[in-house]
């Protein structure tokens, strides 16, 4: 089973899987700061690589590859991969991004952070609507599977809210303290959650005016 292959987390034998985006750009600057470096990294993006993860790429000691393609499903992206003989990469995709290659979702345990409490909140911009119905935060971070937001739940943190106007970088950061968290753990062990307690079949969505929303419940 693949998930046996979770302890080779711990000791930075992991890879990661970015898109260039800010969110790509937030996991990379924590990973160095907290000198959690991945064995692999993996950029795939049609455009130039934005200059500031270009700059924190020169500072990371590891294996790089940049792939010319806004799809994580290419199938280089996966040969690399397999490749690697890596068990665990981080994922960091394009907003909407739908995984559906095999290789990654029976061959290794490919892990997201997700802004929302799973499997209550599923789907886009959660964060905003977990302040509007609680004016709480958490993070889930998972290991993926066939379905949208949904696996093994490795682990579930509450954060504090931030200040107005702020959500959209927050949203970013606590995705990459729980990847952190998660990583450096000290006990090494892992609490092991199918995500089938509850069910919920309700995916939230983006609303025009739901940052303003949001912002006015914020100090």
């Amino acid at each position: 089973m693949k998930l046996k292959k979770l302890k080779n987390l711990y000791n930075n034998n992991f890879g990661v899987i970015l898109s260039n985006t800010v969110r790509s750009f937030v996991y990379l600057d924590n990973f160095l700061k907290y000198k959690t470096i991945p064995k692999l990294i993996i950029i795939y993006s049609k455009k130039n690589i934005n200059q500031k993860i270009k700059k924190l790429l020169i500072k990371v000691d590891c294996n790089i590859k940049i792939i010319k393609s806004d799809n994580v499903n290419f199938t280089n992206i996966g040969k690399i991969v397999l490749t690697s003989k890596i068990d665990n990469f981080i994922f960091s995709g394009y907003p909407g991004e739908i995984v559906k290659n095999k290789i990654f979702l029976n061959k290794i345990n490919l892990i997201h952070s997700h802004s929302g409490l799973i499997p209550k909140y599923m789907g886009s911009t959660t964060i905003y609507y977990s302040i509007l119905n609680e004016k709480k935060i958490h993070c889930s971070t998972f290991v993926m599977n066939k379905d949208v937001d949904q696996g093994t739940i490795l682990l579930i943190k509450r954060y504090n809210l931030p200040r107005k106007h702020k959500v959209d970088n927050y949203d970013h950061i606590i995705r990459a303290k729980n990847l952190i968290s998660l990583i450096n753990q000290k006990n090494k062990k892992l609490i092991l959650t199918k995500n089938n307690k509850k069910k919920y079949s309700f995916f939230y969505k983006a609303h025009p005016v739901l940052r303003n929303l949001a912002n006015k419940k914020l100090i």
